[in-house]
């Protein structure tokens, strides 16, 4: 059975409100509203939430770049520099797969090399969905730091 079996950690719900509970508050002091998506290490949604301002399409945007963040185990706003040095067809192809987006708002929650889960926020400007996904990032960080 060795060597068939495997088992991965994730991020539980309560890890996961505590984080979406950081990504509200930080949106309400930027004065924007957001949707977010929180995924646990096999991709499933944790948690899911769209301001009531927040953009309709805004809510599969968070997933995606969730999805993202998680997939690449890198935060989604690298991708803009990450593009100009792959070739042209992963330049072109990979923007088109599905469930994935590579703008920023995406982070990976990773604890001693192991992907956990992962944020994504959108609604807000580019910029904006950056700081909160980061912000979101650093309060997985501090919850699952050990003194």
């Amino acid at each position: 059975m060795q060597g068939y079996v495997k088992s991965t950690d994730s991020i539980t719900l309560d890890c996961a409100l505590e984080i979406a509970r950081e990504a509200v508050n930080k949106s309400l002091q930027l004065e924007c509203e957001i949707a977010l998506v929180i995924l646990d290490s096999a991709a499933n949604s944790l948690v899911s939430i769209r301001m009531d301002s927040a953009p309709i399409p805004c809510q599969a945007i968070a997933h995606r770049k969730a999805n993202a963040a998680l997939a690449f185990s890198t935060s989604t706003k690298i991708w803009d520099e990450r593009f100009p040095g792959l070739s042209p067809g992963v330049r072109q192809g990979l923007p088109l797969q599905d469930d994935l987006a590579f703008f920023g708002g995406g982070e990976p929650l990773i604890q001693n090399g192991t992907k956990l889960g992962s944020v994504g926020i959108s609604g807000a400007s580019e910029a904006e969905d950056c700081i909160i996904a980061q912000s979101a990032a650093e309060c997985f960080e501090a919850l699952t730091s050990t003194p």
